[in-house]
């Protein structure tokens, strides 16, 4: 029954086509779990990992271990920071949007109720039945029957004493239409009396912009905060390799890995550094 929601739930503006309630309930498994059972075997990767030498304007350099640990952890963070800040601006666009969605209901129900003032056959009596507490606010809605035949809702914009105090009353309501059904969509004429901020669920989501604001602009800051710490580490952290040393001492550490070839200049016969003679044809290594 759309009545006074636009097919959305009871005294809610959000919508969805049942009445439903949402019950407490614990959350438990009828199974237990047995104790995980880990390896004591510890394997350990042997392996040598080699510093990564950067090049920068044809210098090299290096970071020590503790930068490299610092910048890890820093992006850990920085990563966090992100994620936390997509997630609050994402709440943030939900609550405005909920927002926007009361704000657009509160003119069309307002154009409704003066609609019917104007013309009174879009005007009717209603007796008010019940009131419950909204699911997601402490307002309250109205529960009422038009014409002893039509039940209808009001949004959340009662305090527990308003609606206790309209409770068997007779009140005046607008109508979309002529004819009274199940789909006839109707306003309790006080709404337009009601200030937005007496709609709970407005309340809500103008309690929850304003949270998810301040989340987004404190995650964001300390993610820049964070980029601009790690880049300042990394900068300070770098340790640059002399080019001719670097480059003598690689050369140096290739060469002595190359075996030194001797020959007889005779036979051809190769030897060793130890010997002074050739053991094939006799001749001396050094003269021909």
């Amino acid at each position: 029954m759309p009545s006074g929601r636009r097919a959305g739930r009871s005294g809610s503006h959000s919508r969805s086509s049942s009445r439903s309630r949402v019950a407490g309930s614990h959350f438990s498994s009828s199974s237990h779990n047995r104790p995980t059972k880990f390896n004591s075997t510890i394997r350990f990767n042997a392996l040598y990992s080699a510093p990564r030498i950067h090049i920068s304007g044809g210098r090299k350099y290096t970071y020590s271990t503790a930068t490299l640990r610092a910048s890890a952890s820093l992006t850990v963070f920085i990563f966090i920071a992100l994620f936390i800040a997509i997630i609050s601006i994402s709440n943030l666009v939900i609550n405005v949007n909920a927002m926007n969605t009361i704000i657009y209901d509160r003119h069309y129900y307002i154009n409704m109720i003066e609609f019917a003032e104007k013309n009174p056959t879009f005007m009717r009596d209603a007796i008010v039945t019940d009131y419950e507490q909204s699911l997601t606010s402490d307002a309250y809605y109205i529960i009422y029957m038009i014409d002893g035949r039509v039940e209808g809702y009001s949004y959340s914009v009662y305090t527990e004493e308003e609606a206790r105090a309209l409770l068997s009353q007779t009140i005046k309501v607008a109508v979309n239409s002529f004819i009274l059904s199940d789909e006839t969509d109707s306003i309790p004429v006080d709404y337009k009396n009601k200030s937005i901020e007496s709609d709970g669920e407005y309340v809500v989501a103008l309690s929850n912009k304003k949270i998810f604001l301040v989340m987004t602009a404190l995650s964001l800051s300390i993610f820049v905060i964070l980029i601009v710490i790690t880049a300042i580490i990394q900068v300070k952290g770098k340790q640059y390799i002399d080019g001719q040393e670097a480059n003598s001492t690689i050369e140096n550490s290739s060469l002595s890995k190359k075996p030194v070839i001797i020959k007889c200049e005779y036979c051809g016969t190769i030897l060793n550094e130890a010997q002074s003679s050739c053991p094939n044809c006799g001749a001396n290594r050094n003269t021909k």
